[in-house]
């Protein structure tokens, strides 16, 4: 099955964000934040199959969504 490139690029972006995240963090410019590292195609999969008439209410490692 192939992926959809769009939605691989999604996925991409949320672990560069994550990663320039992190670097704030170590830096301690940042809060301490619950990562998606591994888990991008999750948020990315829900997200995709979500309707416009959909809700999504998230209260742990909540960036990528």
């Amino acid at each position: 099955m192939m992926m959809n490139l769009s939605l691989y690029r999604q996925m991409v972006l949320i672990r560069a964000l994550e990663e320039e995240l992190q670097k704030l963090c170590d830096a301690g410019e940042g809060a301490d934040l619950p990562f998606n590292k591994g888990q991008e195609a999750i948020a990315v999969g829900v997200m995709a199959a979500l309707r416009p008439t959909d809700y999504v209410v998230t209260h742990h490692r909540t960036i990528p969504h």
